[in-house]
Parts: C-alpha cells; structure tokens; sequence
C-alpha cells in the first residue's frame, strides 16, 4: 500500500513540506547549529530535546521563546533565541528540486496542490514568502490551526478549507503514521521515501 501504482488518481494532491518538498538539514548546518549552541548545551543532547518538544511548537501552544528555553533547559536573551529561530528556519528552508519538478508536471496535467505541514506559525509566515511554494493553495500549517498530524481534527480542517472530500485527495507525507490516519480517514495516501514514487501520480494523468 505504500507504492503509487494502487493510488486512485485524484483531483487534488496534498503535500507535506519538510523532507518532501524541502530538503532535511545538511550535516553542515547541523553540525553548524550544534556548534552555536555549544556553550549552552551538549551536541549529544540538542536534537533529542530539538524533536521532544517540538510537537507543541508546531501546535502552537508554546511561543519561540518558550520552545528554545524549553529545549536548551535555561532561559537565554530574546537576541539570541531570535539568532537561533533564524537559524533554525534557514535550514528547513532548502527546496527539494527533485520533487518540485513532479509537483510543475503534475499542475501541468490539471493536479490541484495543496500544502499541509507541522509547522509553528512563525515559519509558515516565513514559507509563505517562497515563491516554489506559490502553486499551491491552500498552504496550511499547523501552528496557525492549533492541531498537528497525525490528529484527525488537522485533516478535517484541512478538508474543509480545500473544500475537497477525502476520495478527492491524495495525500503524500514522509512519515508513516501521518499517511496511516489519512487511510484510515478515506484519503489516499503515498508513503514518501523518494521523488521518483510521483512519477506514476503524473503519468496517469498525462
């Protein structure tokens, strides 16, 4: 159930962003990040902390500033948390031009795009902004709805604001539990694991 060959064509195509449409952070920048941050915490300990607390991030039920007090275990300077907020986006920043070239084939064969991610608000305001992002509408991030995959409540929201049934979609997202719930929600669903998997989404239809 995981390949594209038994998805459903559709009229619509909702994409996650990190890991999918963008590209994970370089072992450059992390080391980068974990390099800024050596005066306040281990290397070993950011990225635990980094994914622990990140989910109420992305709801938005905790701030930027509460989110890196939080993960850095002590209290540091707006100046600084802004110096890592900055930071911490411009690694999640980076277009995954592979997928991108299926996602302008697809709109080209009549696919309708939408945009659903985990994200704190903060940085939809930021992705926003990207103009390889533009094709799709809605762009809907969590932070801005105050849920999170893979929560049920986030897909009906997110239905209803594509004014789209769940036959209607097909859903593609790197994590495994986020496409679980969108299946068991009666959407289709493409376990990502590499762009190429899209290529039969944009043939189909072709």
């Amino acid at each position: 159930m995981s390949g594209v060959s038994f998805t459903p064509l559709t009229p619509w195509l909702l994409f996650d962003y990190g890991e999918v449409l963008c590209l994970a952070p370089s072992l450059e920048e992390r080391d980068d990040f974990e390099r800024a941050l050596s005066d306040v915490m281990a290397p070993h300990e950011l990225w635990p902390r980094y994914w622990a607390e990140r989910l109420e991030y992305d709801r938005g039920t905790v701030s930027t500033l509460h989110y890196w007090h939080r993960v850095l275990g002590i209290e540091v300077s707006e100046e600084r948390v802004d110096e890592i907020h900055r930071a911490d986006i411009a690694m999640w920043s980076h277009p995954n031009q592979a997928t991108l070239d299926y996602v302008d084939r697809a709109r080209q064969v009549g696919y309708r795009l939408a945009l659903l991610s985990n994200a704190p608000a903060p940085f939809g305001d930021v992705f926003d902004q990207f103009g390889w992002l533009e094709a799709f509408e809605p762009r809907i991030f969590s932070g801005r709805l105050g849920l999170v995959k893979p929560n049920d409540a986030i897909f009906h929201e997110c239905l209803g604001l594509m004014n789209a049934s769940p036959d209607e979609v097909t859903f593609i997202d790197d994590r495994e539990d986020n496409v679980e719930t969108a299946r068991r929600l009666g959407i289709s669903a493409v376990h990502f694991r590499d762009p190429g998997q899209l290529e039969a989404l944009v043939d189909e239809k072709s």
